[in-house]
């Protein structure tokens, strides 16, 4: 999420305060986000800077990856995307966006459909849009059933195991091929 949409979506989630119980919990990425920790509603959100500071809670970005229910990384662009795909190598659902090449690829995917991959149509100009589309799945998912979590959790293994190297490895060294020899 861009840096201006944080209180935007923080907003989002808190006008459903009375909808939820538990805690919402948002670390600062941004000066203007003066409370480190906000507690609102049943479900913990976490807004991660770029390098996130793991000394602050005293474990390694995977270890807090296996604790998470749903991450978001709305990249702009990626090449490939690696923060969904190991999201999903630990069976945590994500959100991500069609300018992600994970994401681009988690698309044509049929466990993506089926809540393993919330993919977003990114363009220049439909920043808001994205916003929305972010805070409406962030919703969804937490007022599903857990019957839906366990599957969402299933699907994100089912397509983690897909994007294996394994399965990508003849299709690069066709293409390194191609490249090099023109066929």
């Amino acid at each position: 999420v861009q840096t201006c949409a944080l209180p935007i979506l923080g907003e989002k989630i808190y006008q459903e305060k009375p909808k939820f119980t538990g805690d919402v919990i948002a670390f600062s990425m941004v000066p203007y986000l003066d409370k480190p920790v906000i507690r609102v509603g049943r479900v913990s959100v976490l807004f991660l800077p770029y390098y996130f500071p793991c000394e602050q809670i005293q474990c390694s970005y995977y270890h807090l990856l296996m604790g998470l229910d749903i991450t978001a990384f709305p990249s702009y662009y990626e090449p490939w995307g690696y923060t969904p795909h190991e999201s999903v190598a630990f069976h945590v659902p994500t959100i991500t966006t069609d300018l992600a090449g994970f994401g681009e690829w988690a698309a044509r995917q049929k466990e993506a459909q089926e809540g393993a991959v919330t993919v977003v149509h990114r363009t220049d100009s439909n920043y808001w849009e994205v916003v929305d589309k972010i805070a409406q799945s962030l919703f969804s998912y937490m007022h599903a059933n857990k019957n839906t979590v366990r599957k969402a959790r299933q699907n994100a293994a089912k397509i983690a195991e897909k994007a294996e190297w394994k399965h990508f490895f003849a299709a690069y060294r066709e293409a390194y091929s191609i490249a090099l020899n023109g066929k």
